[in-house]
């Protein structure tokens, strides 16, 4: 079963994770509905640069969470896809706010 989602994004600060054709997918998204988008990965496919985003080369610690309104986990790795949730899971139980962080993956 799934069920749809609508979040209100304009201005809000996404974290994508991962730099494939899922996350390129992903960020033109979030642009597309205003959202100041943040995308850390190791490597990069065609297309980021033409974004009005930012890109962070580098690997990912829990730290980059931190003031993320959405997650998304988009790695080609499953472990740190699982990771990155598992961290943002925790982050937003020591918050005690049930809208500190919107956790997504690619199904």
């Amino acid at each position: 079963m799934s069920v749809a989602v609508a979040l209100h994004l304009r201005g809000q600060k996404v974290l994508i994770v991962g730099g494939g054709k899922v996350a390129l997918r992903k960020a033109e998204q979030f642009i597309q509905e205003q959202a100041e988008v943040t995308v850390l990965a190791l490597t990069f496919v065609a297309g980021f640069d033409a974004l009005a985003l930012r890109l962070i080369k580098g690997h990912y610690a829990p730290e980059w969470l931190q003031g993320q309104f959405l997650v998304y986990a988009a790695s080609d790795d499953a472990g740190l896809n699982a990771r990155v949730i598992r961290d943002a899971r925790v982050r937003q139980r020591d918050t005690r706010c049930s809208s500190a962080v919107h956790l997504a993956a690619p199904a």
